[in-house]
């Protein structure tokens, strides 16, 4: 094991990790203010943080892919981020032009509200 590499200690919970861009509890200090109210979709923005989540677990693991503790969250993660997105698409309709929802309408998103448009109704 490269000696350079931190040693993962765990998680911070999940909207700490999204506030300070880091997920892990020993890995750069916060660099960021965020103002988690800004966005009025609480949903989207939980999307966003698992997100960001799996992101953090993925940059881990390009670097210590032998750690059966992270590949166990980072999949957990991704079952939870595609439960809570086909939530958030069957709600609001899809996320992307590659929404789960979209059959052979591709253009369907275009007529939808934006993400960023739904306050959570």
């Amino acid at each position: 094991m490269n000696s350079n590499l931190q040693e993962f200690t765990g998680l911070k919970d999940l909207k700490e990790g999204f506030l300070s861009g880091t997920i892990f509890n020993n890995i750069v200090d916060e660099y960021k203010e965020f103002d988690y109210t800004l966005v009025g979709n609480q949903e989207l923005l939980n999307l966003q943080a698992i997100s960001f989540v799996i992101l953090d677990l993925n940059l881990f693991l390009d670097n210590q892919s032998d750690d059966k503790e992270v590949l166990k969250l980072i999949n957990e993660y991704v079952n939870k981020y595609k439960k809570l997105k086909m939530q958030y698409e069957n709600k609001y309709g899809p996320l992307t032009v590659t929404g789960d929802n979209l059959g052979d309408n591709y253009f369907k998103w275009v007529h939808s509200p934006w993400p960023w448009e739904n306050k959570g109704q």
